[in-house]
């Protein structure tokens, strides 16, 4: 269901709550165009968001594309190990490798993402 979000200029944090709602509410267009104006607006979140929202759907492509942006800028690690704690979570430690082997190096997130990888791979070992 819809997420909190940080605290962000009125605009941005509006249209993520938007996107979000939407999203939950079925308007899966919509919902994603909102999160992706606040994405450019600051609200980072909305990333991670956008790919659990699109991976539930079924939509593999399109988490993809978002998935490789959040694994393309190091400032968006936060989101992508978020992202593939939920994906662990849901038994996907498959995809979560994957998401993993293609993010770009971000040495101040390194405790972080070790960790992260080495429940990656007791998810993959049980599997």
């Amino acid at each position: 269901g819809p997420t909190s979000w940080p605290s962000a200029p009125p605009p941005a944090s509006a249209l993520a709550e938007a996107g979000d709602l939407l999203l939950a509410l079925g308007d899966g267009p919509g919902g994603a165009a909102r999160l992706e104006e606040a994405a450019a607006l600051g609200v980072a979140e909305s990333f991670a968001a956008l790919a659990r929202w699109q991976l539930r759907a079924g939509e593999e492509e399109a988490a993809r594309d978002t998935l490789a942006e959040l694994a393309s800028d190091p400032a968006l690690r936060p989101q992508l190990l978020e992202v593939c704690r939920w994906l662990l979570v849901r038994g996907r430690a498959r995809h979560a490798a994957a998401v993993l082997a293609g993010a770009a190096p971000a040495p101040e997130h390194a405790p972080e993402e070790l960790g992260l990888r080495l429940e990656v791979l007791r998810g993959l070992a049980a599997q």
